[in-house]
């Protein structure tokens, strides 16, 4: 999702690119993906590593269900406004990825594909569920990392103190430009700066 969403904005930007080859390049990559498990998540010491396919998500897992855009957007922020460095999960991409699926949704429905947009909110609907199903392995792996500063200001990039072990650069760069996404989606100042702070929690 995520790759279909970038090559279509970046063939929308630049049509003189779309030429039949690049296309079906595109198209190749994306089947890659094809049947493809939902990624994995660690539950301790106990269980491991454990492939999403084979977990099964319990009814409630107390937050609201979502099926539009804006509420995806919204329990997104809310998950990211909700991290605490004692708790510490590992898997399904974590956050960043979260973040960056949901723009690619959001990204979709704005390029003219409603209904592919909308089918994709319900896989990420999964997703998010997946997330919240990881146990705290803080006690494994010590709490989450923070960096002093958010990622848009200078500061961030010259402080010495950016967890280069956390996030390579691309992704770094993909989820800031995927959280402006999100923001542009809904309108909730108030949310948007709190989970912007937040940022420094996965970054």
């Amino acid at each position: 999702m995520i790759f279909a969403s970038l090559a279509i904005r970046a063939l929308k930007d630049h049509p003189e690119y779309a030429t039949p080859a690049v296309v079906d390049g595109i198209r190749k990559l994306l089947a890659l993906f094809d049947n493809e498990h939902p990624g994995s998540g660690y539950y301790g010491k106990a269980k491991g590593r454990v492939q999403g396919h084979k977990i099964l998500l319990p009814d409630d897992v107390g937050k609201p269900q979502y099926d539009d855009i804006e509420g995806m957007v919204l329990a997104v922020l809310d998950e990211t406004i909700g991290q605490d460095p004692k708790i510490h999960r590992s898997g399904y991409g974590g956050l960043v990825h979260i973040i960056n699926h949901a723009a690619a949704i959001t990204d979709l429905a704005d390029f003219g594909y409603p209904d592919l947009a909308s089918r994709a909110v319900q896989s990420h609907y999964q997703h998010l569920r997946l997330w919240q199903t990881l146990p705290n392995v803080a006690d494994e792996m010590g709490p989450l990392k923070v960096s002093k500063f958010a990622p848009h200001s200078p500061a961030y990039w010259t402080s010495g103190d950016v967890p280069y072990d956390r996030a390579l650069l691309t992704h770094r760069v993909k989820t800031m430009f995927g959280f402006g996404e999100l923001a542009a989606a809904v309108e909730d100042d108030t949310r948007e700066n709190t989970a912007y702070d937040k940022l420094r929690y996965m970054l």
